[in-house]
């Protein structure tokens, strides 16, 4: 499946705050189709019947924050989505046709959107219902005034959007990664840099996202990995939206630890976020902390915090 238009809204992600995106909830099934947001799918569905091509109808995750809701993958892709399994249910032969399941799932399977086909399911009246374990959207890279969108497990997703407009934490500074349009929808971006900062994204996303209980924990504060220094140093950077630098270091799965371990780093994130003192702000309100090296060391035009000198 091509990447969505450039040129379109990302509908469907837009209206989310991607980057505090606690969970994607998912409802009976493994997903909930949502109403809001999917006249135009539906529509599209809809208008296949009569002409011979089975009605097709995805079961598409449900992604809630807060008491904000949107779907995945956004309208444009499902939209495109179901031409494309109409279009291969038109070519195997019809409702009827022991091809057309096949060809109707391996749409799917081949799309990139999706870790697999859990079931497809053809109904008395001909009409194909299928549902899908989706994969969650959790970065995007950024590279030449676009972002990439990335899953969880750093799988491309066949979507791109202009710097800025996607709302995900972003990796940047990967100056020799594989361009992005090189990149197979559905393969994991190959270069170690991108992988390791998507690594600590969703370590940072799960260890402090928002809380039902305690909202949110710091990670809506979180605007990008930079991974610049990866190659040659080890070291990943967190920017926060203030444009504050906190240094990680290492990536947590590297097998040889900073001084400072990855249980440590995150204490000390999570106790300056619920510090009154620090402004509640992982950056503890200053230009640059190192978080890997002992005590928190620091610079900043500002003041600094007396446990954080």
């Amino acid at each position: 499946m091509a990447p969505a238009k450039m040129q379109e809204s990302p509908t469907g992600i837009r209206s989310l705050p991607w980057r505090r995106i606690g969970s994607i909830a998912l409802g009976v099934g493994g997903f909930a189709v949502v109403a809001a947001g999917l006249v135009a799918a539906e529509s599209r569905a809809a208008a296949m019947v009569g002409t011979g091509t089975p009605q097709v109808r995805y079961q598409w995750a449900e992604a809630r924050t807060g008491d904000q809701d949107g779907v995945w993958p956004p309208i444009s892709a499902q939209i495109e989505l179901l031409d494309e399994a109409h279009a291969a249910a038109a070519r195997s032969g019809g409702a009827f046709s022991g091809r057309t399941l096949t060809a109707v799932a391996a749409v799917l399977e081949q799309s990139g959107w999706v870790d697999h086909v859990r079931r497809v399911i053809r109904s008395d009246d001909g009409s194909i219902d299928v549902s899908a374990k989706w994969r969650r959207p959790a970065a995007v890279v950024l590279q030449s005034g676009r972002e990439f969108a990335v899953s969880r497990g750093v799988r491309r997703f066949p979507i791109e959007w202009p710097a800025g407009s996607s709302g995900l934490p972003a990796v940047i500074g990967a100056r020799a990664a594989t361009p992005g349009r090189d990149v197979v929808p559905g393969t994991v971006w190959p270069d170690f840099d991108v992988q390791a900062g998507v690594e600590l994204i969703n370590l940072l996303h799960d260890e402090l996202g928002p809380d039902p209980v305690l909202g949110e924990r710091g990670f809506d504060q979180i605007v990008a990995v930079d991974v610049g220094r990866y190659t040659t140093l080890r070291q990943l950077r967190i920017r926060t939206d203030t444009g504050s630098t906190i240094v990680w270091g290492r990536s947590p799965s590297d097998p040889v630890q900073d001084v400072v371990d990855t249980p440590t780093k995150l204490r000390r994130l999570a106790n300056l976020r619920a510090h009154p003192d620090y402004g509640r702000r992982i950056d503890a309100g200053l230009d640059f902390i190192d978080l890997s090296a002992g005590p928190i060391l620091v610079e900043s035009q500002g003041r600094p915090g007396d446990d954080a000198r």
